[in-house]
């Protein structure tokens, strides 16, 4: 059993947006590293948890199962608050895959479903005003002090564009050495990371920065 870990300090009011995915080839063209992707995505969501603060997610099966696993590393929040949030539309409510929902089920983090569009499914043609409402209920419920962006495909473009226009005074960071969709925005980061962001592939040195910028100024 892992030894589970302490954060090192409260502050639970602290909530990243994790929008991340690997990209899948045969849909999305371009550069990607898998594994960096991932090593980014834990690097620094182990940062924010570490520090007591919350994840917030939509569930996509690359990545949230991820996010649950790493919160079974800490003890639960004393203020009985999910330390992940996992935002779903219910056009995937019979498809979130059996690790996701057997991580959720366990108390490690909390699910919370969005309605469908109506006439809208699962197909890929047929969902993208189910996910456009998932995302944007997301936002406005959890209302996350930032935000970071790592890999993924089309999806990136609208996060990145509703966060900046439903939250603009949430930080956002975009990691450009893992590829993907997300890798196009690093320059747009916040100034005083996008550099970083940019150019660097030490991950658990860009989380601590990351983390760093999330509390200045709390």
């Amino acid at each position: 059993m892992a030894r589970l870990l302490t954060p090192s300090s409260d502050h639970s009011e602290i909530r990243l947006f994790v929008s991340a995915s690997i990209p899948d080839p045969l849909r999305w063209v371009g550069d990607f590293e898998p594994m960096e992707i991932l090593d980014a995505v834990v690097s620094t969501s182990r940062e924010v948890l570490a520090i007591g603060g919350t994840l917030v997610t939509a569930a996509h099966p690359t990545i949230a199962p991820v996010l649950l696993f790493l919160a079974s590393e800490f003890p639960p929040p004393e203020t009985g608050k999910p330390r992940i949030v996992v935002y779903q539309s219910r056009v995937f409510e019979l498809e979130l895959p059996a690790d996701t929902r057997k991580l959720i089920n366990s108390g490690l983090g909390d699910v919370r479903f969005t309605e469908a569009v109506a006439g809208e499914t699962s197909d890929l043609r047929n969902r993208r005003q189910s996910l456009r409402r998932m995302r944007r209920q997301m936002l406005e419920e959890m209302k996350p002090e930032g935000a970071i962006f790592v890999g993924g495909m089309e999806g990136v473009d609208e996060e990145w564009e509703m966060v900046g226009v439903q939250l603009p005074h949430c930080k956002r960071y975009a990691f450009a050495k893992p590829g993907g969709q997300a890798a196009r925005y690093s320059h747009r980061s916040r100034p005083t990371l996008a550099t970083d962001l940019e150019k660097s592939d030490l991950y658990p040195y860009l989380a601590d920065r990351v983390v760093q910028d999330l509390l200045e100024h709390e």
